[in-house]
This record gives structure tokens, sequence and C-alpha cells, in this order.
């Protein structure tokens, strides 16, 4: 018994290395098409991340800065924050209107009063408090990031004509550029139309440049989605041959190839 439990770590070490070697060649398989292995694997590995990031909420953020301090308040007799109780009463909310929703019937789905209906509304309220500070952090965070700093750089910047040749080439290309994927996205083909001649096929022919230049982009992104995809599965696979070659199984496996082979 005593050996067994001497042993039992690297028995589960390496117990999980070829549990996680299986997943991740199951969910290679689905190159191959969709089947029930892929999905099996795909809903194991989505509700392990729900359940860490579960976990993670509860270790890091509920425990120690809801309910700990409420806990501690209650118990000395001092009035909690009413922000904390605010807090626990939307969570409360949400977790309420998320049970009725799972469990909820299909007969149920067509009615849509009594408590229910209640149900339903009240749980909105955290949800779009979550949503709206969301949306808020992701707005501020690219305009305090991304819009503002590339604007003031562009606004320093400018074109200053005592730059080299090729900076002023690739600035006016860049624009150029920039111009006819705005025309091309914005532009009303109406008001495109009711030009002059000349002025309508330059613009056309901007605007194509334009749309040409979008894909451009949009396969750019779509490689490097790629190339970074290959490269993670690279490193899983080398990760798995190093570990693998280390295992008393793989050593048993390499003994019985031999002898199929008479080697």
């Amino acid at each position: 018994m005593d050996a067994f439990f001497t042993l039992s770590p690297a028995l589960i070490a390496n117990a999980g290395l070829w549990i996680g070697f299986l997943f991740s060649l199951m969910i290679f398989s689905a190159i191959l098409g969709d089947h029930f292995l892929a999905r099996l694997t795909q809903y194991i590995l989505v509700g392990a991340a729900l359940g860490y990031v579960a976990v993670l909420a509860w270790q890091e953020v509920l425990r120690p800065r809801l309910f700990t301090p409420l806990w501690t308040a209650t118990r000395a007799g001092d009035p909690a924050d009413l922000w904390l109780w605010a807090l626990l009463a939307l969570a409360v909310l949400l977790f309420a209107a998320g049970l009725e929703r799972i469990f909820r019937t299909p007969t149920a789905r067509k009615g849509s009063g009594g408590w229910r209906a209640i149900m339903a509304v009240l749980g909105s309220i955290p949800l779009a408090i979550m949503l709206a500070v969301a949306v808020a952090a992701g707005v501020i965070g690219a305009m305090e990031g991304t819009i503002f700093p590339q604007f003031m750089r562009a606004a320093q910047t400018g074109l200053p004509w005592r730059a080299s040749p090729g900076d002023l080439f690739l600035g006016a290309l860049m624009l150029f550029i920039t111009g006819g994927s705005l025309i091309y996205l914005r532009a009303d083909r109406q008001l495109i139309e009711q030009q002059p001649p000349i002025l309508r096929q330059v613009l056309r022919w901007w605007a194509g440049l334009g749309k040409r230049a979008l894909w451009l982009a949009a396969g750019l992104v779509f490689a490097r989605l790629l190339v970074a995809r290959l490269t993670l599965l690279i490193a899983r696979m080398e990760f798995f041959m190093i570990h693998l070659e280390q295992t008393g199984l793989w050593r048993w496996a390499e003994s019985i190839w031999a002898r199929i082979g008479g080697g």
C-alpha cells in the first residue's frame, strides 16, 4: 500500500499526459470531418475551462472580496458596505435567472407571463450591467490604447517634405490605399454615379483598389492566424514527444516494436 502511494504521483502524471495526448488526437481528427469523438472532446474541454474559470472566480474574487467581508461584518455586528450587498443581490438574480432558463421546459417557453417573465426581467438587469461595463472598458481601451496614440502620432509626424523619398512614397501610398478603402466602405453608390464621367471612373477605380486592399489585409490576418495555430500544434506535439519518451509505457512500446521488427 505504501509503495502504491509512493508511485501514485508519477502514475497520475503519466495518465494525465496520455489523456492529454489522446484528447489532442481526437480534436485533431476533426479535420477528417465532424464526428462524435471530436465533439465530445470539445465539450469536455469547454466544460473543464468553464469549471476552471468558476473556481478561479470563487478563489480570487467572490470569496475574498465579497463573501469574506460580508461574513466578517455580519459576525462583528458592523454594517457592511451597501455596495457589497447590492453586488450580492445582482449575483443572486443572475444565478436564479440562469437556473430558470436552463431548467425551463419546452411547454413553459410558450408562455411569457407569470413569475418567469418577472425572473427574465430581473435577470436582465445584472446582465445589462455586465455588458455595459465590458463594452465601456473595451471602447475606452481602444480609444486610449489605439485610436488616440495613432492620431497623436500622425498629427505630430505629418508628412515632412524633408523625409527620404522612400518614407514619402510609403506615406503617400498608405494614405492613398486608406482613402480607397474608406471610399469603398462608406461612399454611396448613387452619389458616385451622379459624378462627372471622369471623376466617376476615378472613384470607381479608387474604390476597387481599396476593396482589394481590404482583401489583402483579411488574407494577411487569416494567414497569421493559421501560422499561429500551426505553431501551437507543433509546440504541442513536441511537448508530447519529449515527455512521452520519458515514460515507461513509451519504452515498453519501443521494446514491443523492436520484437515485432526482429531488432
